[in-house]
């Protein structure tokens, strides 16, 4: 019987989150905070916590604990700390600067507008080992998995397939449904 309310649990989570990635693009950037008390960043964000849960990792990454890295100085990093201390089923989340000389192990590393010009770089070191790679706003040749953009003060997405599975990761179809442009 526990097995059926898990499998229960695990379907609602799982409608309720895909709403969640249905209103979440919705949300006008440029509200004010009164409006809707989410900021930019706050939705930025809940993109890159909800994508969690349409990331197929290789069987040997440890999905018990994940750990992100933010690439660059960005906003986002509060507003994803923000976030996990208000979310229960985010307890098991870690958020911290990346030190590109640690030895460090990600799943996800949120590389910043300001660093975009590096994303190559993050590319190699991650390739095949298991890490998603999502870019905020990303101009040309993007290379990273999920892309983060500003379209119309409405934040979206788009998917690189190529990119994540050259990082050794696959992304839920129901995910790339959402998307703006899946290349």
């Amino acid at each position: 019987m526990r097995v059926h309310f898990r499998h229960i649990r695990l379907r609602i989570s799982s409608i309720l989150l895909l709403i969640v990635l249905l209103l979440a693009p919705s949300f006008n950037t440029k509200s004010s905070l009164a409006d809707n008390d989410l900021s930019e960043n706050d939705i930025k964000a809940l993109f890159i916590l909800n994508f969690i849960k349409y990331v197929n990792w290789p069987p040997e990454i440890d999905k018990s604990s994940i750990r992100i890295g933010i690439a660059g100085d960005s906003p986002v990093l509060e507003s994803l700390l923000k976030v996990i201390r208000n979310r229960r089923e985010n307890k098991n989340i870690r958020v911290e600067r990346l030190d590109p000389n640690a030895g460090t192990i990600y799943q996800i590393i949120f590389v910043t507008a300001e660093e975009s010009g590096k994303i190559m770089r993050w590319n190699r070191k991650y390739a095949g080992k298991g890490v998603l790679i999502i870019s905020d706003g990303c101009k040309s040749n993007c290379v990273a998995s999920i892309n983060l953009i500003n379209i119309d003060n409405k934040i979206r997405f788009e998917i690189n397939t190529f990119a994540a599975q050259a990082c050794g990761i696959k992304i839920s179809t129901r995910l790339m449904e959402l998307a703006t442009s899946v290349e």
